[in-house]
């Protein structure tokens, strides 16, 4: 998942990243996004010519793209989305904080017709991701418990819930209740702290 930016009808922003899953709910809706995204050269060129291969067939000629693909068990990669928007869960933002483009500043100058912003970006190994803030049971809201081991991981926090409010189990991403930005010391590391998110990153709900 992630997002790409095309510039007369070719890809030149390449956000590829992997989604983050709550298997505990099922597995289906995104509670984040990682990067590098942890795939091979050989899949992440097989999903680029995929994607070039679509933007080209649809004579997209400029501006974001939202982008969910699986791959099969052949390394084939099928689409689940390519959205004519920029993704939710501030994927945009990550991917500036990751590639130093300012992708909501491209968006608007390329809208009105300016189009000599460069946004080339192929994608680097910066180990950056972030976490929705989800309950798994309904309640009242009073809060979220962070483990002393990520607490200084964490660069931003957006919340949409407060302290009092009563919220819903995860089901979409209407139910978020705020998002986290985590900058890590290796993929490694981060491989290892995504691995235990749910136990290191606690929602209140009484």
């Amino acid at each position: 998942g992630g997002d790409v930016f095309v510039v007369d009808g070719n890809v030149a922003f390449w956000g590829l990243m992997s989604c983050l899953r709550d298997e505990g709910l099922g597995g289906l809706v995104p509670v984040g996004e990682r990067n590098p995204s942890g795939l091979s050269d050989a899949q992440i060129g097989r999903c680029k010519e995929t994607i070039q291969a679509l933007v080209t067939a649809l004579d997209i000629r400029f501006g974001e793209l939202n982008v969910e693909i699986i791959l099969g068990k052949d390394d084939t990669p099928y689409f689940l989305e390519l959205g004519a928007r920029a993704g939710g869960n501030m994927i945009p933002v990550q991917l500036s904080d990751i590639s130093g483009v300012d992708l909501v500043e491209a968006n608007v100058r390329y809208a009105v017709g300016d189009h000599s912003m460069d946004v080339a970006f192929e994608g680097n190994a910066m180990p950056i991701a972030t976490f929705v803030l989800h309950a798994s049971e309904g309640g009242t809201f009073k809060g979220i418990d962070y483990d002393e081991t990520i607490h200084p991981h964490i660069y931003r926090e957006v919340m949409y819930a407060k302290p009092g409010d009563r919220v819903s189990s995860f089901d979409g991403a209407n139910k978020a209740l705020g998002l986290v930005f985590l900058r890590f010391d290796s993929v490694l590391q981060m491989e290892s702290m995504l691995e235990h998110a749910g136990c290191l990153i606690k929602p209140l709900i009484h």
